[in-house]
């Protein structure tokens, strides 16, 4: 067999076709053609090492025929054994009665893998393994053995190296039993391709585990493995050998130089220049600190060290590590380091030079408290818009951080909220942590578009739904975000809040009327997302029931919510879903529970969130949630004496004109007005617009006089007291 690179590829390409001749051939012969199958990974094996001369030299001449030889002779051993142990196991896998033949034949494939503790080398080594010098006294054989044995001796070696080879080579050697398992009604050509495949990939594992392996360092019994491993020559017998070693670190001046750096000491800079260091001095390759002398003064206390250098002639664009030295100087700390940024820029830093990620130093300023150093750098120059790898700008990356101060000075110096190939600064404000929605208002300030949306479709209102942002999620519903917009995996806000258990925000959404019916992958809706989500809650059911979601649509795989939520064996939400479901009789009635426990969310949620509103002066939200059924006359009085700070009579007008009765008294014999009257601080703002609309109320003179005489002589001396007394 030739080496030149014809000659290669002509036997490489007559392997490959031999391999696949004996693999048709496996399928096509009655069943002792197994060992036809095992012959190909052999021919695969010596097509693969045709494409590196060295490893195809070997397999010339007699010593390539012996290779051969014995690398035919361990597979058909390797597959006869597997036959032999397995075979009868295999098949009577297909009696009913089957279990002690499954354990015996798990056993039987672990077993043979541990065999193989100190055998794995023997197969890969005949094709990738340089063997011990050929001479009379050593065959083949003892050759292989002395080099596997110094392969397999490590102790972790078969854990590293050896197990990944055993499994290839019993997948191989066991393959053959699959064709009795192969269905009838699927076609041939498909179990062809997966015997292919599967030869392919265990080549690929056993010649490159064996190559790594052969080029590992060997062990000496008397020095540890771990300076073996670090790179400690075994070879050494004294210290004059030592001392000639050649040794990577710097040393003089240079060294003097990179330590001085480092402690941002000044003196020691010049005396290590003036020593004759290089200010381009490297540290030595096993120094944890990579870095060069400049890149390690802009990072000092002191800017002293930072000045020597530059004007000793240090490139202020030099990179390390992908970075330059302004990168390293806005990135170093929270606070920044500004005295170095602008000694930089002022001896000519690129402020738009990027580092391996994208990113400007305009990037790392974004996530400092200080807007110095952005200004700093905006003022020399640098893109306010750049966009890094990952598609984000210095806006998205302070979004991110929640760092509001840099935010709004960034917009103030032109940073666009949308750009055409970034990800909008809004999905990052609404993701922001403790549901701060500052940001989201900054941004919206400037215009940015509500529902803008990232490249997979999600929009901020998703983002916040996910993260149980609610007030970020009022926010943006309040901007007029689109609620049933969808992503590309067809999720909505709320289906994202359904699936992140994210009660807040659901119980917002109950008021925008979210289509209920929408589906995502799996044709799965709301109810079916928090039926398994780790973070839903009963009330998570109970606000979704209470958006109309239907808990009895089934997925596309005919899967209620109440069976996949018992499939988890989440029987509380079961119970929410489904009262008929049959639970187990141990999760029939939790502890505390009672057969008369079932909450209504529609009667229950409106009022505190009315309330809640009002105290908060948010007009537009009290207005809808009066359109809500179900609010109490107690709410609707409590809400307007919460609202009493803010002195707005629109929150009184805006009751009685969704015809809440004023003076009509309810079941517990309490009017509107005599509650008002009774409270405590009275909310004269409220009974002015009440008295206003007594004129027009035939049941109003019963009840005026009496909720007066509620309110008592302490307060008859306000001056609004006096004026609504004189108004009555």
């Amino acid at each position: 067999m030739l080496t030149t690179p014809k000659q290669r590829a002509i036997t490489g390409s007559l392997a490959v076709l031999a391999a696949l001749a004996c693999v048709l051939a496996t399928l096509a012969l009655p069943a002792p053609a197994d060992w036809l199958y095992w012959l190909a990974l052999p021919l695969l094996c010596l097509a693969r090492v045709q494409r590196n001369p060295r490893q195809a030299a070997r397999w010339t001449g007699a010593e390539g025929r012996a290779r051969g030889l014995l690398a035919v002779i361990l597979i058909l051993a390797a597959g006869l054994i597997c036959e032999l142990l397995l075979g009868s196991l295999s098949r009577s896998l297909h009696l009913p009665d089957h279990l002690y033949s499954l354990l015996g034949f798990s056993a039987l494939l672990v077993g043979l893998t541990l065999a193989q503790w100190h055998s794995w080398p023997w197969f890969g080594l005949l094709f990738v393994g340089e063997l011990p010098a050929v001479d009379r006294d050593r065959g083949l054989w003892r050759r292989l053995l002395e080099r596997s044995r110094e392969l397999s001796e490590p102790t972790d070696a078969y854990f590293s190296h050896g197990l990944a080879v055993s499994c290839a080579g019993l997948m191989v050697a066991a393959a053959p039993l699959a064709i009795h398992w192969w269905p009838a009604d699927l076609p041939r050509w498909l179990l062809a391709l997966l015997l292919s495949a599967l030869l392919m990939i265990a080549v690929e594992v056993i010649l490159r585990r064996t190559e790594h392996a052969s080029r590992l360092p060997r062990a000496r019994a008397d020095l540890p493995s771990f300076l073996l491993d670090g790179g400690a020559d075994g070879d050494i017998h004294d210290a004059g050998e030592l001392a000639a070693l050649p040794i990577d670190l710097p040393v003089g001046p240079d060294q003097d130089l990179l330590e001085a750096a480092r402690r941002g000491d000044a003196e020691g800079v010049t005396r290590a220049l003036a020593a004759g260091a290089s200010v381009k001095a490297r540290p030595g390759t096993e120094s944890a600190d990579q870095r060069t002398p400049l890149i390690a003064a802009a990072t000092a206390v002191d800017r002293g060290a930072l000045r020597a250098l530059i004007a000793a002639g240090a490139e202020v664009d030099a990179t390390c590590g992908g970075m330059t030295a302004l990168h390293a100087a806005t990135r170093d700390s929270y606070a920044g380091r500004i005295e170095a940024v602008m000694t930089l820029l002022a001896n000519g830093a690129d402020p738009n030079r990027t580092d391996d990620a994208g990113n400007t130093p305009l990037h790392f300023a974004a996530l400092t408290r200080d807007a110095g150093i952005a200004q700093s750098l905006l003022d020399a120059g640098a893109d306010v818009n750049a966009l890094n790898r990952e598609e984000m700008t210095p806006l998205a990356l302070a979004c991110e951080a929640g760092n509001w101060p840099v935010v709004e000075f960034l917009i103030k110096h032109g940073a666009k909220t949308d750009l055409a190939q970034a990800t909008p600064a809004l999905l990052f404000a609404a993701a922001v942590d403790g549901d701060d929605p500052r940001g989201v208002k900054l941004l919206l300030k400037a215009r940015a578009k509500v529902g803008a949306a990232a490249s997979n479709g999600r929009t901020a209102l998703m983002v916040a739904a996910l993260a149980d942002n609610a007030e970020i999620a009022d926010t943006l519903l309040a901007a007029g975000a689109a609620v049933d917009d969808r992503d590309s995996a067809g999720h909505s806000a709320l289906l994202e809040a359904a699936r992140a258990g994210a009660n807040r925000v659901l119980r917002r959404l109950v008021f925008h009327r979210p289509d209920a019916s929408i589906s995502a992958a799996r044709g799965r809706q709301a109810l079916h997302l928090a039926a398994v989500a780790g973070n839903a809650n009963a009330e998570t059911i109970e606000l979704l029931l209470a958006l109309g979601c239907a808990p009895e649509q089934t997925d596309d795989e005919g899967a209620t919510a109440a069976d996949l939520a018992a499939a988890a064996g989440r029987w509380p939400l079961v119970r929410k879903l489904d009262p008929d479901y049959p639970i187990p009789s141990s999760h029939a009635l939790e502890e505390g529970d009672s057969e008369d426990d079932n909450p209504h969310i529609e009667a229950d949620l409106p009022g505190p969130l009315l309330i809640r509103a009002a105290m908060q002066g948010r007009f537009p939200l009290y207005q809808e949630l009066l359109q809500v059924p179900g609010i109490e006359t107690s709410d609707l009085a409590e809400a307007l004496v919460a609202a009493a700070p803010h002195q707005d009579r629109r929150f009184a007008e805006a009751a009685l004109d969704q015809g809440y009765p004023a003076y009509s008294r309810d079941a517990s014999e309490w009017s509107l007005w005599e509650r008002l009257c009774a409270a405590q601080p009275v909310p004269w703002y409220a009974l002015a617009a009440l008295l206003e609309r007594a004129e027009r109320a035939d049941e109003a003179a019963a009840v005026i006089l009496p909720g007066l005489c509620r309110i008592g002589r302490e307060q008859a001396a306000d001056p609004a007291a006096a004026e609504i007394f004189t108004r009555a």
